[in-house]
């Protein structure tokens, strides 16, 4: 059988312009190893200075672990949010003796409360300016942040063309129930490998939802001939022919190839000295 070959998304996604969310990634990676998922997608992220430990503003209950914080720079924040710079709030930290009133600190946070005043938890702190990048305050989109998630907790990064389905697994030929993901196990011949110990010019299964259930009705649904970015999952499962089975399993994992700059610079970034990743 022929296959031929078509990108897609085309239409939808657009060719991605430079973007500087991963100047955040650098940055914090630098000075807190840890760094990970629940800190990228911290919703209120902002330079502020404690001015009193053990306190709260007004509205918002204190305790021993709330902080009255002066809201500085906004880095990401949500509607509510963008505008409070100069104003007084009530971050709860989690270690409040790692704060020095007068200092500065980067706060990585969540909602909490809102009413006379705000209060926010706290998700990490990092001590002084996260970065003087004015780029960086520009372009910290909660889309960007979650795909740079998903490249870093992958196992394996590869771009390649769907050429056959398989029969479902056993597991997934049972009765669909409502919201049933219906699993489709894309036969892909790998022809670029970013991440992973997989080899060029490859097969591997790719397990992915294809339901038309409004819970999937964002995910990129290849089909035969389709060429796509796959970022994946390992798991146990190989096929009798020894063939590798990977998951992708959230909207973020099957990317257009026209994201192929986008995925490179994030990997790039996430390990600098490691190496210099190609996605052809």
């Amino acid at each position: 059988m022929r296959i031929h070959c078509r990108t897609i998304g085309a239409k939808s996604l657009p060719m991605v312009k430079p973007f500087w969310v991963l100047a955040l990634f650098i940055a914090v990676s630098q000075a807190m190893p840890a760094f990970g998922q629940e800190e990228a997608r911290a919703s209120f992220v902002f330079v502020g200075v404690p001015i009193q430990l053990h306190a709260a503003t007004t509205s918002v209950p204190a305790s021993a672990n709330t902080a009255i914080v002066t809201v500085g720079k906004i880095i990401r924040a949500p509607a509510d949010l963008a505008k409070i710079s100069g104003q007084n709030i009530t971050v709860r930290v989690r270690e409040p003796a790692k704060l020095e009133p007068g200092k500065t600190y980067t706060f990585f946070t969540n909602g909490w409360l809102s009413g006379e005043s705000y209060g926010v938890l706290e998700v990490a702190t990092l001590a002084g300016e996260i970065s003087s990048n004015a780029p960086l305050v520009a372009a910290t989109t909660a889309k960007d942040l979650d795909l740079a998630v998903h490249v870093s907790e992958s196992d394996v990064i590869v771009s390649g063309t769907v050429t056959r389905f398989l029969a479902p697994a056993a597991a997934d030929r049972r009765r669909m129930t409502e919201h049933d993901p219906q699993w489709q196990q894309a036969v892909v011949a790998v022809d670029n490998v970013a991440k992973g110990g997989v080899a060029a010019n490859s097969t591997v299964i790719v397990r992915y939802p294809t339901s038309p259930d409004l819970l999937y009705k964002d995910f990129l649904k290849p089909k035969i001939g389709d060429r796509a970015i796959f970022i994946l999952r390992k798991t146990d499962a190989v096929t009798p022919a020894g063939t590798r089975v990977f998951l992708a399993p959230d909207k973020a994992d099957i990317r257009a190839p026209a994201e192929r700059t986008k995925i490179r610079d994030i990997m790039a970034a996430m390990q600098p000295a490691a190496r210099n990743p190609r996605m052809q």
